[in-house]
């Protein structure tokens, strides 16, 4: 998961350097507690924040490469891709509870005025263009250009504010990142242990062995 979350910090820290300059300065949140009004944009952010940057795809990337030199791995090497297939389809799955746990840390950070600039940014489709090819792991495609709204939002006082907070995101998602592992483990878990049962299930028929139980 730690791996997953810094990769795409990377890219969404690198897409906004590319695209605006914007300094990696880190700012410490504010110690009230969030409003309803930025609990909202915060949700609208992190939606709009996962449908440019591929969780899924940086997700899988990080769970083959953790497990192609493990042990874990070599004993059985369906359930490697047990594992990315398990993760992908409990993040589907629960789309809307990553979502909604994203964007409360984003209102925990974040002030009303500097997650409506967020929205306006990441509305861009420069922004997703160029997101999209760095969680990939491409380089940024040339002659993208941000909008003037977007230009606009990024020069005000609030979009300046987003751009230093947004350079310190993997330190904000890691402070979401037990809720995160709350709501996807479960699941996750259930869902390769099935795969695998099945598997299993398999190997002993196929070499004459007693099922589970018997």
């Amino acid at each position: 998961m730690r791996v997953s979350i810094r990769v795409g910090a990377a890219a969404l820290a690198a897409a906004f350097s590319l695209l605006a300059g914007a300094p990696a300065l880190a700012q410490a949140p504010a110690g009230a507690p969030p409003s309803a009004e930025q609990v909202r944009l915060g949700v609208q952010f992190a939606g709009q924040m996962l449908d440019v940057l591929d969780l899924n795809a940086i997700m899988a990337r990080s769970l083959t490469t953790s497990l192609a030199d493990g042990d874990f791995g070599k004993i059985e090497p369906r359930w490697k891709d047990f594992f990315v297939e398990a993760m992908g389809e409990e993040i589907k799955a629960d789309h809307a509870a990553i979502v909604a746990t994203m964007g409360r840390a984003f209102a925990r950070n974040f002030t009303a005025d500097e997650l409506q600039a967020g929205l306006t940014v990441f509305r861009d489709p420069a922004m997703a263009t160029v997101m999209r090819a760095l969680s990939a792991g491409q380089p940024a495609p040339a002659g993208v250009n941000l909008q003037p709204a977007t230009l606009q939002a990024m020069a005000s006082p609030a979009g300046r504010g987003f751009q230093t907070k947004f350079g310190n995101l993997e330190k904000l998602m890691d402070s979401s990142k037990s809720d995160l592992i709350h709501v996807l483990v479960p699941g996750f878990f259930q869902r390769f242990g099935e795969k695998a049962v099945a598997l299993e299930r398999q190997r002993r028929q196929a070499e004459g062995l007693p099922a589970a139980g018997g």
